[in-house]
């Protein structure tokens, strides 16, 4: 599996950001992907709980390249000490 991207990060104040990114994927099937994304993450408590929002583009081989669109919604919590 080969995965490979491009991302730039915008800080927007203390409690969000702005990642847009162009991604690669070759998987073990030889099947092609390419995704492009902006995702808007946004710190929900404290330092460890953040809540995400990525609408994104497809463009994957095994659909001959047509678009797809698609909506990821993600609740991130990180536990540990630092």
């Amino acid at each position: 599996r080969q995965k490979i991207g491009l991302y730039h990060i915008n800080n927007m104040g203390n409690k969000s950001e702005l990642v847009s990114g162009i991604q690669y994927l070759n998987n073990q099937f030889s099947e092609e992907s390419l995704l492009l994304s902006i995702r808007r993450r946004n710190l929900l408590y404290k330092d460890w709980m953040f809540f995400e929002l990525e609408p994104f583009i497809e463009f994957k081989q095994e659909n001959d390249y047509r678009r797809e669109f698609g909506l990821a919604i993600r609740l991130i919590a990180y536990y540990g000490k630092k």
